[in-house]
Formats: C-alpha cells, structure tokens, sequence
C-alpha cells in the first residue's frame, strides 16, 4: 500500500476528494526523526539528550546569568543527504537552550545557543561539561525522508494529513513544521529583530518592514515534546527557523529558536 493509500483509508470518505488534491499538490520532502536506543559508538551521530561533545577549546555554552545551558540535540545533516535540499548542508548542528528551560521571550538571543560545526569529526569526549544540565537520558534520533504539508490556516483536513504524514516522528528537517509557517517567519523576524510579534503590531505599519523580511525566513528543525527523558513542553514544539542567505551560506548557528 502506498503513503498515499494508507492516508486515504484513515480520511473520511466526503473528504477523501480534497484530500488526495492536497497530496498531489502540497507535499513538500522532508525528513522525519524518531528515537531509537543510543549506542555509545560515535558521539557525532544525530541524537536528543545526553552530554555535549565539543571541540578542543570550544566552552560548553552558558546563559545570561552565567549558568551552563542545557544541551537538547543535535543532528548530523551527512545523514540527510537523501533529501535534495539537504545535499548542500553539510556538518553538525548542536543546539541548547538556557538552563531553566524558560523561553518566554522569543526575542532574547541569549535564551539559546546554536553551534554548527562544519567538520563532526572535531568533537572531543574530553570537551564534555558532565556538571552542565542534562535530559534524563537520551536517544539517537533515527531520520528517513518523508513529505509534510503546512497546517497553517486552521483547516482541519490539513492538519489531519500532517499529523498522518509524520506519525510517531518526534522531530523534523526541512519542508514544512506542524504548526502555521507564516507566523513563525514573522515572529523570527520581529525577534531578531528586537520586537516582540503581536496582532497588533502586525497590523501596524509601522512594522511593514518586518512582514516583508519574514520571507526570508524558513523553517529548519523541529523538535517535540520527549516527557519520558525530561523535555516535556506541554502542548507545544521548538522551532528552529533561519534566513534563506544565511541556510546558504552554511550560517547555521545564525538560527532562531521559537518555542511556540
């Protein structure tokens, strides 16, 4: 049975019409990662939890109160090289946030901190901070290509094929996040910018500039809820979301991280 077929027998039948439009048009590649057991073999490899292995001379990050941040994940983008948009990313992308795993303000840059290496095999077991926050546990996140589908617009139909689409995937590269794309691409883009997003400031036109930039912003990863070792972010995700020059130009740790 294709992806297709196996999405269509769980959709109602007087909703099947518009769904099988959806998925012949609005599919974009993408790759979906799932946990699966850790081997203590590479510390290169696309994983959540755990220590931070960094390379000689390379600090393990701290927060604005001077704390040493938490170390979420990282994902090894050589393992995604199936995925046409990906062939162009190359290296490690290692991402924390700040230890008391608040992100209220999506504005405050120092609430998180991305490091892109462009050579994995720069990690040092000795660069590892054990005293720095840590999950509970950790996992390797195990990544295959897919399709997902933008659930913006509040219809239920999308939602309901992007929910299908990615099953029991816990995180995602690339295509489109489980979540109203446009609004994360202006609140990225009033962020970086100093300002916090809201409606009625997405009104004014006083912030026109800042709707026009947010096209030039894109979804990169997403990360869900993990309760079971400790990263639990109730009925929300993570987004990591960058400019398409920066995503170019292999500027990784230019990245914005959303908790919405």
């Amino acid at each position: 049975m294709s992806m297709h077929e196996s999405i269509l027998e769980r959709i109602e039948a007087d909703s099947r019409e518009l769904a099988e439009k959806l998925l012949a048009n609005d599919l974009l590649p993408c790759f979906y990662g799932r946990k699966s057991e850790w081997r203590a073999d590479d510390w290169s490899r696309s994983r959540i939890g755990g220590a931070a292995y960094l390379p000689e001379g390379l600090e393990h990050p701290k927060d604005k109160s001077g704390r040493a941040m938490l170390f979420l994940a990282q994902v090894n983008f050589s393992e995604l090289a199936a995925v046409q948009d990906a062939k162009q990313i190359q290296g490690l992308l290692l991402l924390f946030w700040n230890a008391a795993r608040d992100h209220s303000n999506p504005k405050d840059r120092n609430a998180f901190r991305c490091i892109y290496l462009k050579e994995p095999r720069e990690l040092s077991a000795e660069q590892a901070d054990l005293h720095a926050p840590q999950l509970s546990t950790q996992f390797r996140l195990e990544f295959s290509p897919g399709y997902s589908i933008d659930k913006g617009g509040e219809i239920p139909l999308r939602n309901q094929i992007g929910t299908l689409l990615q099953a029991d995937a816990c995180s995602q590269i690339l295509g489109e996040p489980s979540s109203d794309i446009q609004r994360l691409r202006e609140i990225a883009a009033f962020a970086a910018n100093g300002v916090s997003w809201s409606l009625a400031r997405r009104e004014d036109s006083c912030f026109s500039h800042l709707l026009d930039a947010a096209e030039n912003w894109q979804f990169l990863w997403r990360i869900d809820s993990v309760p079971e070792i400790g990263l639990d972010l109730d009925d929300r995700s993570l987004y990591l979301l960058i400019k398409r020059e920066d995503l170019e130009a292999g500027l990784l740790d230019r990245a914005w991280l959303l908790l919405q």
